[in-house]
């Protein structure tokens, strides 16, 4: 049976037995529950948030290019300092002819990404029965439809 909680919240929680923490503040790797717990954040988040709460520097910096420029699409007509010293930065060291970077907004994004630039790469090369993808066994690579689809657990099989 759901938790009371579930039918009076307008979020879809991952669990449906119990409410969850209500987080009223964050320091560190810290999270403060509204009962005066503090939680330690040790997955980051979804394992996208690895660089703590409340830095102000990291705020400062934010703060600075919000102001400037807060968004660009890198994928069109127009590009900007910022994106392109980033690219530069990531493809530093970077083994190969690896001489381009796609920025998009989650790994699941990226896994798709991954997939469809593999699969026309295939297809403009006249190959295109070159289309299995290669996972991990007991893996998760994203919430959408593609990366769902290479994941693999027991409960799919």
């Amino acid at each position: 049976m759901a938790h009371p909680f579930v039918s009076n919240s307008n979020i879809l929680h991952r669990s449906f037995a119990r409410q969850p923490g209500r987080v009223v503040s964050a320091s560190g790797v810290s999270l403060f529950l509204e009962s005066g717990r503090e939680n330690l954040d040790a997955s980051a988040g979804p394992a996208v948030s690895c660089l703590g709460f409340g830095r102000p520097e990291i705020a400062e910096v934010v703060a600075n290019q919000m102001n400037q420029l807060p968004y660009l699409y890198s994928g069109a007509r127009f590009t900007c300092d910022v994106t392109e010293e980033l690219a530069s930065m990531l493809l530093q060291g970077q083994p190969g002819d690896l001489s381009k970077v796609i920025f998009v907004n989650s790994g699941s994004e990226a896994t798709d990404a991954a997939i469809k630039l593999a699969t026309q790469y295939w297809h403009e090369r006249g190959m295109p029965q070159k289309h299995h993808v290669i996972a991990r066994k007991q893996s998760y690579h994203g919430n959408t439809i593609g990366a769902l689809c290479v994941s693999q657990t027991d409960l799919r099989d």
